[in-house]
């Protein structure tokens, strides 16, 4: 005689399997967990270097600005940014790359700017206005890879130095020049010499920003001196209006 299983006794028999069943999910859920925590771990690790990276470079920059390639140390460096000798050295190789580093990353950030206004929907005069005021916006808020670049200038530049500030020059020059084509073509712009303009302005700009920097950072009071001051938004917006004017009145037909 057969006997029907009580209720009770289906549990008893069922635990096993939901066991097993508990057992893979928890497993799997673990496994999930994990993974997760890892690849937050790496990219909170990747972070971490990054902001070590560009705090180094941060610190560089300054103190190349201030005393000079050949006269600041790695150790120094190492010093005033927290790290040490080593990290500098797997995260650039070394001090000459350091400086390169500084260099590129200027030249990337302001050239994503001119493109930024090279790029725009509209007339001619709007898109050189653009450019014109993101060259100086950029250029007086980082005045130290400008004083670096400059000082560099006077001695044996590496050549990778070179080749980096060459590179920004002629994609800048490229820049000006479609836009100066297509003003000319929609009769705006009378014909010009664009290396001489891209020349003028690129000078100026690097000498009152060399300048002016300097004399504030040896403790001058520019103010006192009858001199403007770039740091300040009142002269800034002057010097920005003064060279933007000049460079389309002599622009302009």
């Amino acid at each position: 005689m057969l006997v029907k299983p009580s209720r009770q006794h289906l549990r008893v028999n069922e635990i096993p399997h939901k066991a097993k069943i508990f057992t893979r999910c928890g497993t799997f859920y673990l496994i999930k967990h994990l993974i997760k925590s890892i690849v937050y771990l790496n990219l909170e690790l990747m972070q971490e270097a990054t902001d070590k990276k560009l705090h180094i470079l941060d610190i560089a920059e300054d103190l190349f600005s201030r005393n000079g390639f050949d006269a600041t140390t790695t150790r120094e460096i190492a010093e005033k940014s927290g790290a040490n000798v080593a990290m500098i050295s797997y995260y650039f190789g070394s001090k000459e790359n350091l400086l390169v580093a500084i260099i590129e990353r200027f030249s990337h950030a302001i050239l994503s700017r001119l493109n930024e206004g090279y790029k725009l929907n509209s007339d001619p005069q709007t898109r050189m206005r653009s450019i014109l005021e993101s060259y100086l916006n950029y250029s007086f808020d980082h005045p130290d890879p400008i004083m670096i670049a400059r000082r560099e200038l006077g001695v044996n530049m590496r050549p990778a130095l070179r080749s980096t500030i060459q590179n920004t020059h002629t994609q800048a020059r490229e820049m000006v020049n479609d836009i100066i084509v297509d003003g000319q073509k929609a009769g705006i712009y009378r014909p010009i010499d664009v290396a001489l303009l891209i020349q003028s302005i690129g000078s100026m700009v690097d000498s009152m920003v060399n300048e002016l920097h300097n004399l504030k950072r040896s403790g001058f009071d520019l103010c006192e001196m009858k001199m403007l001051d770039i740091g300040d938004e009142k002269d800034r917006t002057k010097i920005k209006h003064f060279i933007i004017e000049m460079v389309e009145r002599y622009l302009k037909n």
